[in-house]
C-alpha cells in the first residue's frame, strides 16, 4: 500500500509539472482561484498536454485521499444527497419524473422542468440561461464536425435538433454548411428566448430561415418529416429508460431509411483495462496510467452519474448503432453515437 500511495504522490508531482510547463509553452497562464472565471481563464484546456495532466492531477488525488481517509467518510461523501432517495421504497426504484431527489430537496411534486417554467422561477430560468450561454462558450465548437460527411448531405436537407436548447451546436455546423437547413426544437420558453438571443448574435442565420427554433414536445409526434438527421445532444441522460424510449420511438416513426440518428451523451468507460482500447469501436479514449483506474476514477465520475445502456435502447426502438467516436475526460461529455433505421 505505501508503495501505491508514494507512486499516487509521484505521479501528481509530475503532472503538475507538465501541466505549468503546457500552460507556460501556449502562454496560456494556469487560473488565479481569486479572479473570476471566464472562457479565457480555460484557455489552457484546449491543449492537450494540459488536459492530461489535470485529469492525471485531480484522478491521483482522489485516489489518494480515499486510500488514507478513514474508509466511512469516503462512503458518506459518495452517498451524501442521495441516500434519503435511494431509501425511501417509492423513490427508489422509481422511473418517474417526480421522484427525482430534486423533488424532495424543494418538497414539490412538479416535474424538474415544468417547475421550471413557472413564473415563481423566473429568476433560476434566467440565472440557467446564463450558465447555459456559458457551457456553449466552453463547448468544443467542432463537437458534430466529424460525426457526419455533413458536405455530403444533399442541399436543402434538414437537420432536426430535438431539445436543442439555444441551439449551440447547429449554429456550429450550419455556420460551416450553408447549403443545410436547421430546426432545434425546445420547450417553447426556451425557443423564444434562444430566438431573441440568437436574433442579436448571429441575426443572418435566423433571418434567412436557415436556422429556427419551433416548440415542440419530444414525447409527442415528431411533427417534420424527412429529416436527414435527428441529433439528440445531452438529452437521454436527463430521463429514465421508458422515457427515452419514447423520445426514440417517436424519431423512428418519423425517420426515413435514409435518416441519421445523433445521440451525443457519454459513453461509459470500463473501471477495468479493456483490451478493446486500441480497437476501432474505441478509438480516440486513452486510459489513465497505473496505478489510477483506467476510467480515472471520479475525476470520471459525470458518465456514470449520467449512465446510459444506450445499445439497448436504440435496439428496442427501431435504431442500429453504425458508428461511435470516443474521448478522453473530459471532452467525454461529448461522444456522439451514430444511428440509423432497422
Amino acid at each position: 500500500m505505501t508503495t501505491e500511495i508514494q507512486r499516487l504522490s509521484d505521479l501528481i508531482a509530475y503532472s503538475v509539472s507538465t501541466l505549468l510547463q503546457a500552460c507556460e509553452d501556449c502562454n496560456t497562464p494556469f487560473p488565479d482561484p481569486n479572479q473570476p472565471y471566464t472562457p479565457q481563464s480555460e484557455a489552457f484546456r484546449a491543449n492537450q498536454v494540459a488536459i492530461d495532466a489535470t485529469n492525471i492531477i485531480a484522478a491521483s488525488a482522489l485516489q489518494l485521499a480515499v486510500r488514507v481517509l478513514p474508509p466511512h467518510t469516503s462512503l458518506m461523501n459518495i452517498v451524501s444527497g442521495l441516500l434519503e432517495n435511494i431509501k425511501d421504497p417509492m423513490t427508489g426504484r422509481s422511473v418517474e419524473q417526480n421522484h427525482a431527489p430534486f423533488n424532495r430537496a424543494f418538497n414539490v411534486e412538479t416535474p424538474f422542468w415544468v417547475w421550471y417554467e413557472t413564473q415563481e422561477q423566473k429568476y433560476r430560468r434566467r440565472r440557467f440561461a446564463i450558465a447555459m450561454r456559458g457551457i456553449a462558450q466552453m463547448q468544443p465548437s467542432d463537437v458534430l464536425d466529424d460525426v457526419l460527411e455533413w458536405k455530403a448531405l444533399p442541399r436543402g436537407s434538414t437537420v432536426v435538433d430535438v431539445g436543442g436548447g439555444i441551439g449551440t451546436s447547429s449554429l456550429a455546423v450550419a455556420k460551416k454548411h450553408d447549403h443545410l437547413k436547421f430546426v432545434v426544437q425546445d420547450r417553447p420558453m426556451t425557443c423564444t428566448e434562444a430566438t431573441a438571443y440568437l436574433s442579436k448574435e448571429d441575426f443572418k442565420i435566423v433571418e434567412t430561415g436557415r436556422l429556427s427554433f419551433s416548440p415542440h414536445d419530444f414525447f409527442n409526434p415528431q411533427p417534420v418529416a424527412k429529416a436527414s438527421v435527428f441529433i439528440l445532444k445531452q438529452v437521454l441522460h436527463g430521463w429514465s429508460d421508458p422515457y427515452c424510449a419514447r423520445i426514440l420511438k417517436e424519431l423512428r416513426a418519423a425517420a426515413t431509411p435514409e435518416t441519421k440518428l445523433v445521440v451525443v451523451d457519454s459513453i461509459i468507460a470500463y473501471a477495468c483495462h479493456d483490451p478493446t482500447t486500441d480497437s476501432g469501436l474505441n478509438f480516440g479514449y486513452k486510459e489513465a496510467p497505473a496505478p489510477l483506474l483506467p476510467n480515472y476514477g471520479a475525476v470520471n465520475v459525470l458518465p456514470y452519474l449520467l449512465d446510459l445502456a444506450l445499445d439497448t435502447l436504440l435496439r428496442s426502438t427501431g435504431w442500429r448503432i453504425v458508428s461511435t467516436e470516443r474521448r478522453a475526460p473530459p471532452s467525454n461529455f461529448y461522444e456522439p453515437v451514430v444511428a440509423v433505421p432497422v
